[in-house]
């Protein structure tokens, strides 16, 4: 089990415990304050998580050209896995859409969920798919959800990290995925509605919160047109109580996946809504069609 399900693991603890409300919202401000960076058209996905590298998320004139949401474009899939789509389709329909966007499929590895059946040859880009590597554990201070589409917040500034979350592109994004999906072949199998889409979205966010964020402030983040921004507490991340969490636990299946964030759906996967099966099968395929999309190129 991963650090940050075993208890609360905050940087500094007890120094965090002391400060009032408003000091807390103030470190968190002028985190934003500098961090935040130009956000230009997404050309992927990748996760929230604060151990993501600058670097990973720049262009070359140093504006953010990457869209962050849980497990990136992996995030997607998992949510038509809830909906009842088979992997192949969950993943496939997904990829389909990015590529008329020009953009890549992104997600990411974790090195401390890689195993032997992991293969290193994903961890790499192509003009299709991209996937990085996620190294150390957790040491975001909060979770911070940025509802612009022109302003950007890095996830790590300083020694400082965050979980941030570009919900306002993702909404965007979504909305146009489910009009794309629903006049597309994959439809045949059954047809996308947005609301279903968005509360499966947030139930899983949820689970994620709670299993890897929980103690956490998680702040709303707005910009103005100059790119001051202005930050409200929206609600403090609960911790699952014992009951919940053998409500929720399947049977631990250590090094399944070489991803973080599918290996906590698939030992939590009455949280995420999912079939352990279905999320190793989805994994193995991302992993295939990404390693090939690298050979290739």
């Amino acid at each position: 089990m991963h650090d940050q399900e075993k208890g609360p693991q905050m940087l500094d603890a007890q120094t965090a415990e002391e400060k009032t409300p408003e000091e807390k919202l103030r470190a968190a401000t002028e985190y934003v304050e500098r961090a935040k960076v130009e956000q230009v058209i997404p050309v992927e996905q990748q996760c929230i998580d604060g151990r993501t590298e600058s670097s990973d998320l720049l262009s070359a004139d140093d504006k953010k050209e990457v869209m962050l949401r849980p497990a990136g474009a992996a995030g997607w899939s998992l949510i038509l896995l809830a909906l009842g789509y088979t992997p192949d389709l969950a993943y496939r329909s997904v990829f389909d859409f990015l590529q008329t966007k020009n953009m890549r499929y992104g997600w990411h590895t974790d090195d401390y969920s890689q195993h032997d059946n992991h293969d290193d040859s994903v961890v790499g880009s192509s003009t299709s798919h991209r996937s990085i590597s996620l190294k150390g554990k957790h040491k975001e201070s909060f979770v911070l959800i940025n509802t612009s589409k022109q302003w950007g917040i890095l996830p790590s500034v300083e020694g400082v990290s965050a979980f941030v979350y570009d919900q306002g592109l993702d909404d965007e994004l979504l909305a146009e995925f489910v009009k794309w999906f629903n006049s597309s072949k994959y439809a045949e199998a059954q047809e996308l509605n947005l609301d279903a889409v968005i509360n499966v979205r947030n139930m899983q966010d949820t689970a994620t919160l709670r299993l890897l964020a929980f103690d956490k402030d998680v702040y709303s983040v707005d910009f103005d047109e100059v790119g001051t921004p202005t930050l409200s507490l929206q609600f403090k991340v609960e911790q699952h109580s014992q009951d919940e969490l053998t409500k929720i636990t399947s049977e631990k299946q250590q090094g399944v996946t070489g991803c973080g964030h599918l290996q906590r759906a698939i030992n939590y996967c009455k949280a995420y809504g999912v079939n352990q099966n279905d999320v190793t099968t989805l994994y193995q395929l991302i992993q295939a069609e990404t390693a090939a999309s690298i050979t290739y190129n």
